[in-house]
């Protein structure tokens, strides 16, 4: 129930996480950190010197960069660590939403979790979780029940 509170919050309002996996925007945006996005945006209202996340047209992977230029026939980024433009013109279609604020170090838990061994270690964590509680019935249902009288 609360995760589906959760989603509906972030369906309703627009907000999305987006990871960052490079270090195209640092000292800004370290590499791992998890951004806040808005998706609910005006394409209008964009600037220079804003930080987007847009998908990118050749492999569709989520680009967080700052627009440096925007032009009649669209929007051009660079990451701030990058020494060149992404070479790319953007369109409002491309663009999925607006920076708002990141959380650092939490892409790197993600990566992990990701993996066989992440998925592996939870799955383990969970089991004995389930039965360190088994056994925590078990002991109450011994406890409750007296020892008969002989």
């Amino acid at each position: 129930l609360v995760l589906l509170v959760i989603l509906g919050f972030f369906l309703v309002t627009g907000l999305r996480l987006c990871a960052v996996q490079s270090g195209s925007m640092e000292p800004e945006i370290p590499t791992y950190s998890y951004c806040l996005v808005n998706t609910h945006y005006d394409y209008d209202s964009l600037q220079v010197g804003d930080i987007i996340v847009y998908d990118r047209p050749y492999d569709h992977l989520q680009v967080v960069h700052r627009i440096v230029s925007i032009l009649d026939e669209g929007i051009i980024t660079q990451g701030d660590a990058n020494p060149v433009d992404d070479g790319i013109l953007l369109t409002e279609s491309d663009i999925v939403g607006v920076y708002l604020g990141h959380i650092p170090g939490v892409g790197r838990i993600v990566n992990i979790i990701r993996t066989p061994v992440g998925i592996g270690f939870i799955l383990a964590i969970v089991v004995l979780l389930l039965i360190s509680d088994v056994r925590s019935q078990q002991k109450k249902s011994k406890d409750s029940n007296p020892p008969d009288e002989q």
